[in-house]
């Protein structure tokens, strides 16, 4: 990872839906072209990339597979005589094409790096390049297809999916554009066209690709797309080298440009700064939920709504025994057996070796003072490592002391477990990033805690970082507000720069399009 390690978007769970898979990933250097690259780095690079296509292909797999599954909702209009989708059924079905167009949108921007790939080098470092411009493309050639030989059984599934979806910024007749891209010659044409460079590749010595390739062409020649076109191989080089010109899949104007171009200014700089996070580090109490975003990531892909991450600040060590410096949590600390009112001493004994971890810093030097769940697991971060981001808003609970002592507690437990791709909050055995929020503050006996509801999302019962603010803001002013906003740092990205913007700007936050691009008025880039 660039910043936090590979992000596996693996499950059906991981890629259709669901909160918070770790704000970190797959940083590609969209803006750069491949023939920009030294010999090493187009290695790197492609090795990268192909991962990243591995793991959006089994993303699109299991939503083909759960359509499938679900007969209920993707049958055929004589089964049952099925006149209307339920509202349930409706939310199904626009979860899902949500989720795809994210996926696809993600392998246009990959497919749009490797669009030169004749440019990356010596021959084999051409035919690596072309393995991920391939496999992009036959990726979304053959889910496209599977995609709509489903919905196209079914005239009801066109009306719910050209309606305008504008929190991912998509207007109206979205499905009959994405038809039109698929439905057509070109796309034959096209596709044809690199199988045929493909074998020409397979002729001259090299290896096939190692993945699903294969069995994705397979496929597309079995939906009958592409069938009678024939061609030499110069006219497939020169019919793929004028497609690489011509805008990829986003229907939205300009979103394949942002994908494809906008990440070179700003590569490896967040848009709020250290000097930012330390000013907000004093107003800071452990106990506080950090609500994070992070544009330009990839790893954004399937996660509904604008907040895809949180986190849990419990401050250093010292700030805890200064903050917990109280009768209550003395009081509290007694009832665990520890006198002297030192929680320190409680967290030592309970989880010894979590304690031990947490008191050595991060690869920087800074001291950990965050716990959060990324990709990696269940890990202590520093507030410089967390909060390197572009948006940033702390929750803080309305709790006493002690309640917030024994949230951390909770936290502290789970330290070390594995990061849930399946996003199954019904287990404690893996633990994803709102996971860790929701359980450490879940109401139980004698403790108020903050009844933070889980929604349900194809078929599991989950609980979205977006949700969270949604549900804040519900509550806010009325007898079942838990939590107050502390700040928010909110990102302006034609300035380069975050400001600490009002509270109204944040009850607005969660309704903000996911994709920044997309996003109406002074944030959006030039």
């Amino acid at each position: 990872m660039v910043r936090r390690g590979a992000m596996a978007l693996s499950t059906l769970a991981c890629m259709a839906m669901l909160s918070c898979i770790s704000m970190v990933s797959e940083r590609s250097d969209i803006g750069r072209s491949i023939g920009t690259l030294s010999p090493e780095e187009v290695r790197e690079k492609t090795i990268q990339d192909y991962r990243s296509i591995l793991r959006h292909h089994e993303g699109l797999e299991g939503i083909h597979a759960f359509m499938k599954a679900r007969r209920d909702i993707f049958r055929r209009p004589s089964e049952n005589n099925r006149s209307i989708l339920n509202s349930d059924e409706r939310d199904i079905v626009l979860g899902l094409w949500r989720s795809m167009l994210d996926y696809f949108m993600a392998l246009d921007s990959l497919r749009r790096y490797h669009a030169r790939y004749y440019l990356a080098g010596d021959r084999d470092l051409q035919y690596s390049s072309f393995l991920c411009y391939l496999s992009s493309f036959v990726t979304q050639y053959r889910y496209a297809l599977e995609f709509l030989s489903i919905t196209e059984r079914d005239r009801s599934f066109e009306k719910i999916l050209n309606e305008p979806l504008p929190e991912i910024g998509l207007g109206k007749d979205s499905y009959a554009q994405f038809k039109f891209r698929y439905l057509n010659v070109a796309a034959a044409t096209e596709f044809a066209s690199l199988h045929l460079l493909y074998k020409g590749y397979r002729i001259e010595g090299y290896r096939p690709a190692v993945g699903p390739v294969n069995g994705d062409i397979r496929r597309i020649w079995g939906f009958g797309k592409g069938k009678g076109i024939a061609m030499t191989a110069a006219n497939a080089l020169a019919l793929t080298r004028k497609s690489a010109e011509v805008a990829l899949f986003p229907v939205q104007s300009g979103v394949a440009e942002w994908m494809g171009d906008t990440k070179v200014w700003r590569l490896s700089r967040s848009l709020i700064s250290r000097g930012q996070l330390e000013e907000l580090m004093p107003r800071l109490e452990p106990g506080d939920i950090l609500m994070e975003r992070r544009e330009w990531y990839l790893s954004n892909i399937g996660l509904p709504g604008f907040w895809p991450h949180a986190a849990l600040y419990i401050g250093t060590a010292d700030e805890r025994r200064r903050f917990f410096d109280d009768p209550g949590v003395r009081e509290w600390l007694e009832q665990r057996g520890v006198a002297g009112g030192d929680i320190e001493t409680l967290l030592e004994k309970r989880y010894p070796a979590a304690y031990r971890e947490f008191l050595t810093n991060d690869a920087s030097g800074h001291p950990h003072r965050v716990i959060e769940a990324m990709s990696e697991g269940v890990l202590f971060t520093s507030l410089e490592h967390s909060g390197d981001c572009d948006a940033l808003a702390v929750l803080r609970p309305r709790l006493t002391k002690a309640e917030r002592a024994e949230a951390i507690l909770t936290a502290f437990s789970y330290q070390g477990r594995p990061y849930d791709f399946n996003f199954d909050f019904m287990t404690d055995r893996t633990i994803v990033c709102t996971e860790l929020i929701y359980k450490s503050y879940q109401p139980r006996g004698g403790f108020r805690g903050i009844p933070l509801m889980l929604i349900t999302m194809m078929g599991r019962r989950v609980l979205p970082a977006n949700e969270i603010v949604r549900q804040y803001v519900l509550a806010e002013g009325t007898a079942l507000q838990r939590m107050d906003l502390v700040a928010f740092l909110d990102g302006i990205e034609k300035e380069g720069r975050a400001i600490e913007s009002a509270a109204g700007e944040f009850r607005k936050s969660w309704q903000r399009p996911r994709w920044r691009p997309l996003r109406k008025g002074q944030d959006v880039s030039d």
